[in-house]
């Protein structure tokens, strides 16, 4: 048996990759430059200049601050998982290229690093060690209590946090088989997320809005079937790994105009007063702005890996690697090319497993800050304090 039946994405199913991300990256980038450039500094001075100027100093971040913070963050993350992948290997396990102990339909999609070199059990140790820590660690921030006397968040953040959680496991179990069960456990929960997300991010807007049909059942029937029929056409053409992309890229192109629509269209401070306008300057904006160009930088590291696997098995030993047939060729030569090969095989997917858990949980934190100061005026003012980027509420006070 060859090392992995799982394949290299197709030229056809790449095209449909770079069309959606390129689509993707220009409807990000133009309302992010827009907000960073001209409509936060507006927003800053006049939270300075309202009479909740004094809470704007304890609840003020900048954006600068916030993408710091996911650094810190990333970096954390790639470190922890790194150590584990240095014992994992250090621990000799037996080295059986072409061995696997797990047969079943292979997955659609493979990956840089090389396929069953390290163990049978384990197909991509650094992609899956990189899963099961970034992601659930993740998740466990997502569910703590956001203010004093709460548990937890609302249930449907609980939700969303849950569904990261889906995500990571399923990553894990894709990245150590690259059977197409496990690609259903990891491609599945990221439609779900989205979806919960896009449904969070609409009620909002429909209750900024002063819609009656705010928080009505039938916003979460709809979205729920919206998700069920995404369901459905996945795993009726889950050998296509274009059917996935699509819809992704629908239900994120909602999630993502709903973001953009949450800043840009309510009147925050006729909707809550000098402290509405204060927690979008200092809070959910700069989110935003951290959402976007962790969402950039991560789809354009997929695509990198993605495009560019092929070039790098060519710079490596042999010419071939694991990963199906992105192989071919003579060996480059140099520190280099070795380099290059290690960016590729051991680092570039776990940097987009830590930057799309990131964008997943910053997502969850922006909406979190605008449903409190939308629906809970007593959990305080939305603040992004800390070194990590972390919603909390202070307590309410009046003068705002």
């Amino acid at each position: 048996m060859p090392p992995s039946e799982a394949q290299a994405l197709d030229g056809s199913t790449l095209a449909v990759v770079l069309v959606a991300v390129v689509v993707m990256t220009v409807l990000i980038l133009t309302p992010l430059l827009w907000l960073q450039l001209s409509y936060l500094p507006r927003l800053q001075a006049e939270a300075r200049r309202s009479r909740a100027a004094s809470l704007y100093g304890r609840a003020h971040t900048t954006p600068l601050r916030v993408l710091l913070g996911c650094g810190v963050l990333v970096l954390l993350m790639l470190v922890t998982s790194s150590t584990l992948l240095a014992v994992f290997l250090h621990l000799g396990t037996q080295r059986r290229p072409g061995h696997r102990s797990i047969d079943g339909v292979p997955a659609s999609i493979n990956f840089c690093e090389e396929d069953f070199m390290h163990s049978s059990l384990i197909a991509e140790p650094a992609n899956t060690i990189s899963s099961l820590i970034i992601y659930p660690w993740l998740a466990w921030l997502s569910v703590r209590a956001p203010a004093p006397g709460l548990r937890s968040p609302p249930r449907r953040f609980v939700a969303g946090a849950l569904a990261i959680l889906a995500i990571g496991l399923g990553s894990c179990a894709l990245h150590a088989l690259l059977i197409a069960s496990a690609q259903g456990g990891d491609e599945l929960p990221i439609l779900w997320y989205v979806a919960i997300a896009a449904f969070i991010s609409v009620d909002l807007n429909l209750d900024a809005s002063g819609s009656a049909v705010a928080g009505g059942a039938w916003l979460s029937w709809g979205f729920g079937g919206g998700a069920a029929v995404a369901t459905a056409v996945y795993v009726n053409g889950r050998d296509d790994f274009t059917v996935f992309i699509v819809c992704l890229t629908l239900f994120s192109l909602i999630l993502t105009v709903s973001i953009i629509c949450l800043i840009m269209v309510p009147d925050w401070t006729a909707l809550r007063g000098p402290a509405g306008c204060v927690a979008l300057a200092g809070s959910i904006v700069p989110l935003a702005i951290a959402v976007g160009w962790c969402t950039v930088l991560g789809m354009w590291c997929w695509v990198a890996e993605m495009n560019l696997c092929g070039v790098v098995a060519r710079l490596q030993p042999g010419g071939e690697q694991g990963g199906g047939e992105r192989g071919g060729g003579e060996r480059g030569g140099g520190g280099s090319s070795f380099l290059l090969a290690l960016l590729f095989n051991r680092f570039i997917h776990p940097l987009w497993h830590a930057l799309s858990a990131l964008v997943a949980y910053l997502v969850l934190q922006l909406l979190l800050a605008a449903h409190g100061l939308l629906r809970h005026s007593e959990w305080g003012l939305p603040a992004c304090s800390g070194l990590v980027p972390l919603v909390t509420f202070m307590g309410h006070d009046k003068r705002a």
